[in-house]
């Protein structure tokens, strides 16, 4: 797991990005037969920051130059508190191809 996170980063740009995942990304896990990438998220903040904007799209950018073309990225939050009811509705995973 250790080896996946470091080839990702050496593959993520630009910094912010980089950072972004080296901070809040505690494990990196690859399903070999459908070929996806799961990033574990560990904040909400953290998770709404790397869907939105441009750095979903650096991500993976970054997953398919690191582990090739056809593999896809799932973003999924862990939090290691219960969510509250709001945050209950709000989605967990996402799935990019």
């Amino acid at each position: 797991m250790e080896q996946n996170f470091k080839k990702l980063l050496a593959h993520l740009r630009p910094r912010e990005t980089r950072e972004l995942i080296a901070d809040h990304v505690k494990k990196v896990a690859i399903a070999p037969g459908p070929k996806i990438v799961t990033l574990h998220v560990d904040r909400r903040y953290a998770f709404n920051a790397i869907i939105s904007h441009d750095h979903v799209a650096n991500v993976l950018h970054g997953v398919k130059k690191a582990f090739g073309s056809d593999y896809g990225a799932t973003i999924k939050l862990n939090s290691t508190r219960p969510f509250a009811e709001r945050e209950k509705a709000l989605p967990h995973s996402i799935h990019y191809r």
